[in-house]
């Protein structure tokens, strides 16, 4: 069975992959509007919007929502796609476990979220905007079928 790899330290502790949908919606990293948040902080200190509308922090970790069992704002995962994808990301946002199951994907299955700027994501268009789900944009295209810990901040 896959795994996800948790480090907290040296320790690699893996975990089964919780869901297995290719689901990737996104989400206006604007809607994020409480300044006192870690995740509204977090944004603010550490990441860049490009022109075609992704949050990338200075490392080039793509910023995304992630349930709560992926640790703290600021982690950062190394994530692999049954499509042969790899790509990484760092987690500036929670899902709310209201709103996950076991606090690691959503009611469409999505284990992660795009977090974007939807007025620049004009060169995501026709694929990730008008379909609702970056899963249509090759580079994120796949089930997500491994996530490494990368480093804890």
């Amino acid at each position: 069975m896959t795994e996800i790899s948790l480090a907290p330290s040296d320790e690699v502790v893996g975990i089964e992959v919780c869901a297995y949908s290719p689901n990737k919606p996104y989400m206006d990293y604007r809607m994020i509007t409480d300044t006192s948040s870690t995740q509204y902080q977090y944004i603010q200190a550490h990441m860049t919007v490009l022109e075609s509308g992704l949050l990338i922090s200075e490392d080039n970790y793509i910023g995304v929502a992630l349930g709560s069992v992926y640790g703290e704002i600021g982690s950062k995962y190394t994530v692999t796609t049954d499509t042969g994808n790899v790509f990484k990301v760092v987690k500036i946002d929670e899902k709310s476990d209201l709103h996950t199951t076991a606090g690691c994907y959503d009611s469409s299955g999505a284990i992660l979220e795009m977090v974007i700027d939807i007025d620049k994501a004009s060169i995501y268009h026709n694929e990730g905007i008008v379909m609702g789900d970056f899963n249509y944009v090759e580079q994120f295209n796949g089930t997500i079928i491994k996530i490494e810990i990368e480093k804890l901040e």
